[in-house]
């Protein structure tokens, strides 16, 4: 098993540390509008099913490290984001919730089994995939990382005047 170890992550962080707040407020408002154009899309592309509409409300942003579903912080990555006061520099994208906790099932689709274990066949088809999530973020993927870029040109070229 390999391990992989970085030398002088300390000295990285003092760099991303020193990135002034400026730069930093330009690239959240780019983040906040990437992530709302994405969820838009998102929510275009979902399949029209008859649920009242919790499919398309389920699927939302959210700052990194804040538990959209109360106010309690993630464990992990999420919280380290978080305690260091830079939830703005990162976003989590959802779809579902505990009223439309089958969105994972429209994005993948299901196969059904019998008990078991073989397949059920046609008379339990199961859900076709209708995939809507993920398309729409590698359709966005590039204009993100451009928009982001852009907000950093824009940020950076404000601080040297």
């Amino acid at each position: 098993m390999a391990k992989a170890t970085f030398q002088r992550v300390g000295q990285l962080k003092d760099k991303l540390n020193a990135i002034p707040l400026s730069i930093r407020d330009q690239m959240s408002d780019a983040l906040a509008g990437s992530a709302a154009d994405l969820v838009a899309l998102q929510k275009r592309l979902a399949p029209n099913i008859d649920d009242g509409g919790e499919l398309e409300t389920s699927i939302r942003w959210d700052w990194a490290g804040r538990n959209s579903d109360s106010s309690g912080l993630r464990e992990g990555r999420s919280a380290d984001i978080a305690a260091k006061g830079e939830m703005y520099l990162a976003v989590n994208v959802t779809a579902g919730n505990k009223r439309a906790w089958y969105a994972r099932f429209f994005e993948f689709g299901t196969r059904p089994f019998t008990n078991k274990g073989r397949f059920a066949g046609t008379h339990n088809p199961g859900i076709r995939a209708q995939p809507y999530f993920y398309p729409a973020y590698r359709a966005k993927k590039k204009s993100i990382k451009s928009r982001l870029a852009a907000a950093a040109r824009k940020g950076i070229k404000a601080f040297a005047k």
